[in-house]
């Protein structure tokens, strides 16, 4: 039974690996076998003259021409066939020219007034040229179809030959069944051969494979997990950074109304003010301890709770707003909508995830940022009334986020290559992702395929949702909420 064969892209892998290792030893067989070709006639007792025309001539040429066809770049391709082809051929060339000698000499002894003996010494000696041809073709090492095919064809050429001229006597007969034997007995040792060969070939192959496999995955695994790290340090140290003006607000503050309680006559606008400023400080740092509690359940593959409750959507928007990095806010603005609608949310939460959106958007882009929402009936898309709230930004230099990345995103530690320098944790939007959901939404993409308005628009949610990028924004990032049913 043939070896099975490996699905195509491994199959073409083995295939190149097997003639490559072939090659080397099909240079080395060729000219020992073109060496042995003329001991074999130097030992055989036959006049050169009579058959060295015969024997040496076409398969000096196919050794040659072996030799030479390894040298071809591409020849791998097509060893095989070709190698069976030209065996064909030689053996035809060979067998044929000596079925005409051998009977020609057995002509001339039976003319001579010599017995004729059951089988002649020429056919013996055709028996024998046969033997040691089929052996020197094993040196081909072919894989085992082909060893088959070539076996086959060979084999009928030499039966053809040896019975060529022969009288249907049934000694003759009984003869001829039992020289054959060997025969068969060597095509089927030669035949296990190949077998066996093709199939320790494949095995050893397949297990380099499995070994490569594996080292590659743990390299890719050992360069993801040194990839995590590296931007675990850069999370810390953006923590470490973004605790820094929250804590230094608490301590500015504190200082400041302490010097002013132990002075005394301070006005109470002024004491309210620094509370403030404490107060405000002391949120921020909450709500960064949120946003980190957030992203660690993520990681962690943990659900994440909610606290439905009444919530004004501005006052959410506008904390994710007012907790920026004063760095990313220098020079730019980030606009609201007017108008206000009332949800059932987790309040810190979602403020954890405008936080997060409009940070992208002020990290990611240049220009300014725009917050909008509409309601969204449901018609066509699947779910029932819910808002649309967009986070709009321009993009880089009027480029915004093309389809192509925006697959990256929403996947844990999923940042773009050109986003690799800008500090953050490659979590943010996963763990926006994990929020809304847990809110009974969606949060998504909408851009252009290209990031410009030249190309089609695209959406990666799941729904039918309007475009919400317009005017001279390039990229949106969506969050679909449920609405409180109508009173």
């Amino acid at each position: 039974m043939p070896p099975p064969r490996f699905p195509a892209a491994l199959e073409r892998q083995f295939q190149e690996a097997y003639y490559t290792r072939i090659a080397a030893t099909l240079r080395f067989t060729a000219p020992v076998m073109a060496l042995l070709i003329l001991v074999n006639l130097a030992v055989s007792g036959r006049a050169f003259a009579l058959y060295g025309l015969a024997l040496l001539t076409p398969q000096l040429l196919f050794w040659a021409s072996i030799f030479g066809l390894t040298r071809l770049r591409g020849f791998g391709r097509v060893w095989q066939p070709v190698a069976v082809a030209l065996s064909c051929l030689v053996a035809a060339l060979v067998l044929g020219a000596l079925d005409s000698l051998v009977t020609r000499e057995a002509a001339a002894g039976h003319r001579a007034g010599l017995a004729d003996p059951v089988i002649s010494p020429q056919r013996i000696f055709l028996l024998l040229q046969f033997v040691v041809f089929l052996v020197s073709l094993a040196m081909l090492r072919l894989q085992f179809r082909w060893a088959a095919l070539l076996s086959g064809v060979v084999v009928t050429i030499g039966v053809w030959a040896f019975m060529s001229g022969q009288p249907p006597a049934e000694e003759f007969s009984l003869a001829v069944r039992f020289g054959f034997l060997p025969w068969l007995l060597l095509v089927f040792v030669l035949l296990l051969s190949a077998l066996t060969e093709e199939h320790l070939a494949r095995e050893a192959f397949l297990a380099n494979h499995l070994l490569d496999e594996e080292r590659n995955d743990e390299k890719r695994r050992r360069e993801k997990t040194e990839e995590m790290l590296r931007v675990l340090a850069r999370a810390i140290g953006g923590i470490v950074h973004d605790l820094g003006n929250p804590l230094t607000s608490v301590q500015t503050g504190a200082q400041t109304l302490m010097m002013l309680l132990d002075g005394g006559g301070a006005e109470r606008e002024t004491l309210r003010k620094f509370t403030e400023i404490i107060w405000n400080g002391g949120e921020m740092l909450n709500h960064l301890r949120l946003s980190l509690m957030e992203q660690t359940r993520v990681l962690e593959g943990k659900p994440i709770p909610v606290e439905l409750r009444p919530v004004s959507l501005r006052h959410i928007v506008e904390t994710g707003t007012r907790y920026q990095k004063p760095k990313f806010t220098a020079g730019r603005s980030i606009s609201v909508m007017d108008d206000d609608r009332q949800l059932l949310a987790d309040e810190m939460k979602m403020a954890t995830v405008f936080m997060n959106l409009i940070g992208n958007a002020l990290k990611y882009s240049d220009g300014d940022a725009r917050v909008e929402w509409q309601e969204h009936a449901g018609e066509g898309s699947g779910v029932g009334r819910s808002l649309l709230i967009a986070v709009l930004d321009h993009g880089r230099q009027g480029k915004g986020i093309t389809r192509e990345q925006a697959s990256k995103l929403f996947t844990a530690f999923g940042r773009l290559d050109i986003h690799s320098r800008i500090e953050g944790t490659g979590l943010g939007l996963l763990s926006v992702q994990r929020i809304v959901d847990a809110h009974g939404g969606e949060a998504f993409i909408q851009g252009h395929c290209d990031g410009t308005p030249g190309s089609p628009p695209f959406s990666t949610g799941q729904g039918a949702y309007p475009m919400l990028v317009r005017d001279r924004y390039r990229t949106a990032f969506v969050v679909r909420l449920p609405l409180p049913p109508e009173p």
